[in-house]
Order: structure tokens, then C-alpha cells, then sequence
């Protein structure tokens, strides 16, 4: 039993998981009845790359979610709409246009507003990796008359997705939480905050020792953002003098 217990600990800090902030302990993932999915992701086969490790990362940070993915789980084009019933919420994946104009995007978006499942809207604009600019997409949208029944309404406020592991992982983060309010379990809930221990997103930050902070008196707005630096990190110190900063910095 006691080697069981350090085994599993080792591969809890090897895979660190979402924790709810309050308490510190795992979520409860649960299902609703009929429901097969926590979540459907939804996305055009430029953006494949990213679903997949949404996927694969959502599965190491959240032990136990069911996510569907085509590649994975849809075994024929007819059973589409019914695999977007027997989930609880629907991701899309906001990257390449060609999102615009697949016929199976847009009934998986009319599917998911028949069922009412709630959306979760994730924009990638890495262009390399088949992103594009949100206004771009917009646009897009307006200029194939996409209606809101059709679309979703599914370019309003979406998450940002990025590939610097830090970003990534508050983004997952995010999504997360969205997985746990479609839930039975925190039904109801306005919010439920979720943390990785040990990761930079939710570290307390400060600095070893004092630090001079120069911030030029031609620039107002560096004043500005200078201030809340210092509110923020109290071993923050300002200075209007960059020879004197510098010398303080070399010396302390």
C-alpha cells in the first residue's frame, strides 16, 4: 500500500492536475444521464493539431474527462448529430475560415444549439499553424451571411490559445472550468476556480532581494504601469534616475 501511495504521488508531481483553488483537491467530473461526453471538440482539420493536444493535455490535467474527438470516436458521418447530443458542451476550435464553410462544422454548431449545450469558443491566430486574426474570422462570418442560429454566435469573447507552455496552460485551465460548469456537479455555479500547483501561471512571484525600477519622466504611461509593478511586488523600488539605478542595482 505505502509503495502504491509514493508511486501515485511521483505521478501526480510528474503530471500535475487542475485543482480546485479553493481547496486545493481534484474536481468531480461527473455525467449527466445519456451523456457519453464531457466535451465535443469541434474544429476544421487545418486546426487538428491544436484540438489534439487539448485534448491529450485535458486528459493529463483532468484524470477521467471524456472528450470527443472525430478522429477518435465518430465512426460514421451520419451519427454526427447524435454524438453532439450525448455531450455536455461544445468546444470551437476558432482558427482557420475553412471553419466557415464546412457543412459538418455548421451541423455540429445547429446540433449544439437544438440540445443546448453550453459553448466553449477557443481562437487560435498563429497563422504558421492555421490560425488567423479574430477580426479576420468576423468578417468571414459576416461576408458567408452566417446567421445566429447557424453559427452559435461562436466568435464572441473566445479564449486565447497559445503554444508557450505557460499560456497554454492557463488556457486549459480556463476550458477546464468550463468542462465542470456544464457538470451536474457544480450545476448551478457561477464559477469554479481551478489551479495547477507548482506551475507559473499561479506562482506567488517576488524578487530575492531589492530592485530598482527606472521608469523615464518623458514617459507618463511607463509611470503609470511602474506603479502597479510596485503595488504588486513591494521589494519594487522606483527611480527617476537611471544612473542612480544602476548604481544601486550594481552595489546592493
Amino acid at each position: 500500500l505505502a509503495f502504491l501511495l509514493l508511486q501515485a504521488r511521483i505521478e501526480s508531481q510528474r503530471h500535475p492536475t487542475l485543482r480546485l483553488e479553493a481547496t486545493g483537491e481534484p474536481p468531480k467530473l461527473t455525467l449527466a444521464e445519456q451523456k457519453r461526453w464531457h466535451l465535443f471538440l469541434s474544429h476544421n482539420w487545418a486546426n487538428q493539431d491544436a484540438v489534439a493536444t487539448i485534448k491529450r493535455q485535458l486528459q493529463l490535467l483532468l484524470p477521467g474527462v471524456r472528450i470527443f474527438l472525430d478522429v477518435d470516436d465518430l465512426e460514421s458521418l451520419d451519427q454526427l448529430e447524435a454524438c453532439v447530443e450525448a455531450s455536455q458542451a461544445i468546444l470551437v476550435l476558432l482558427g482557420s475560415a475553412k471553419y466557415m464553410d464546412s457543412p459538418n462544422c455548421m451541423r455540429e454548431l445547429v446540433a449544439a444549439r437544438q440540445y443546448r449545450l453550453p459553448l466553449l469558443r477557443v481562437h487560435d491566430a498563429d497563422a504558421t499553424k492555421g490560425g488567423a486574426p479574430l477580426d479576420d474570422l468576423r468578417t468571414m462570418a459576416m461576408s458567408r451571411k452566417l446567421s445566429r442560429q447557424h453559427s452559435g454566435d461562436c466568435l464572441g469573447d473566445p479564449i486565447p490559445w497559445h503554444r508557450t507552455a505557460a499560456f497554454q496552460l492557463q488556457a486549459l485551465a480556463a476550458i477546464g472550468e468550463q468542462i465542470l460548469l456544464a457538470s451536474p456537479a457544480y450545476a448551478g455555479a457561477e464559477a469554479v476556480p481551478l489551479v495547477v500547483r507548482g506551475a507559473l501561471a499561479w506562482a506567488a512571484l517576488s524578487f530575492a532581494q531589492p530592485v530598482a525600477l527606472y521608469v523615464s519622466p518623458d514617459n507618463p504611461e511607463a509611470a503609470e504601469a511602474a506603479a502597479e509593478l510596485i503595488e504588486r511586488y513591494p521589494r519594487l523600488q522606483l527611480s527617476t534616475s537611471l544612473e542612480g539605478a544602476v548604481h544601486w542595482l550594481l552595489f546592493l
